[in-house]
């Protein structure tokens, strides 16, 4: 379980050091780092809530995604 949790703060300081180094938007780098912070966190939120999800749902689910890119080109 350590090395899981271990993994994931290494994950959201590496999107947070990205953000902060390579300055992707015209405002404080700070402010970049804080929303490398929020994305990574939030990637980390997502993948959990996925792993409590049903391999049925799952398939339905990106079933849906195709059927609706499709459906829009």
């Amino acid at each position: 379980m350590l090395d899981i949790i271990l993994v994931r703060a290494i994950f959201i300081l590496v999107v947070t050091a990205a953000a902060y180094f390579i300055h992707p938007y015209e405002i404080s780098q700070w402010y970049q780092a804080g929303g490398g912070m929020v994305l990574g966190g939030l990637i980390i939120f997502f993948e959990i809530r996925l792993e409590q999800v049903s391999l049925k749902r799952l398939i339905g689910a990106a079933a849906g995604s195709v059927w609706g890119l499709r459906a829009l080109s």
